[in-house]
């Protein structure tokens, strides 16, 4: 069988969409082995990046300090076996919309007793303006006697209520979106995950945060070593993540709605 050294590839249909192909040149499949829907320019550009930035990776990996013939190996690091389009946010995501309507994430309170959804998430000053006055809005609704800390620190018991709010109003693609996160995030907290979907906090937040609790490594210390490559390559697959997200919000009409 013959392998395209690109990698992944796209081809256009006749309604103007874009199928994605992998290396054998053949439609991407859903995790259920379904053939993935075409999708438009923009979000099929955006997975086609991130899926061969994640083949690259995978293939200098494996032919680290081997002396195998690399013609020998190429058919297994190029072949769709589903590898790279796994550790893809945005894949699953789509794959799972497309392959299910339930999206009920079920989320227990407990789940926010973490020691980390207070950091740096507790001024509203550092909120985006949009989740700012959602919060306000929240506070007025529901939280008279707390309305007076909008300017302030916000109490964690009003945090908590909020993001559990937060997670009740989710869209089918964010509420999705938490789940793979939290699964990938070996479950350490489920607030940051909702703060990065709202917008409150950044890639980097997110993942210094999860370093420091899940490997005790400080990020800002070692981001002149190769050390750092793992957490910013985690750091460049949420902002590919965060493209899909930006057209679910511009309502494009090939992504499924689950």
């Amino acid at each position: 069988m013959e392998y395209n050294k690109q990698g992944y590839t796209r081809q256009k249909t006749e309604d103007g969409l874009y199928k994605i192909l992998n290396p054998a040149d053949k439609p991407i499949r859903t995790h259920i082995d379904r053939e993935m829907p075409a999708l438009s320019y923009n979000c099929s550009k955006h997975i086609l990046e991130e899926i061969n930035r994640i083949n690259s990776k995978n293939r200098n990996f494996a032919l680290m300090d081997k002396e195998s013939n690399q013609s020998l190996l190429e058919p297994l690091l190029s072949e769709d076996l589903g590898n790279e389009l796994r550790e893809s946010f945005s894949y699953c995501l789509l794959s799972t919309l497309y392959e299910t309507s339930n999206t009920d994430f079920k989320v227990d309170t407990y789940a926010l007793e973490d020691d980390y959804f207070l950091e740096r998430t507790d001024n509203i000053q550092d909120f985006p303006f949009d989740l700012k006055n959602k919060l306000k809005i929240y506070l007025e609704e529901n939280q008279e006697e707390a309305f007076g800390v909008i300017e302030n620190s916000i109490p964690e018991n009003v945090l908590k209520d909020y993001i559990l709010f937060l997670i009740q109003e989710m869209e089918d693609f964010e509420r999705c979106s938490l789940e793979i996160l939290y699964n990938h995030f070996d479950s350490f907290s489920l607030a940051l995950p909702v703060l990065w979907i709202k917008g409150a906090i950044g890639e980097q937040h997110l993942v210094g945060v999860y370093y420091r609790a899940m490997e005790g490594i400080n990020l800002e210390k070692i981001m002149d070593t190769p050390e750092y490559e793992d957490a910013r390559f985690l750091m460049n697959s949420l902002l590919y993540f965060k493209l899909l997200h930006y057209s679910y919000r511009w309502q494009d009409a090939s992504l499924p709605k689950g």
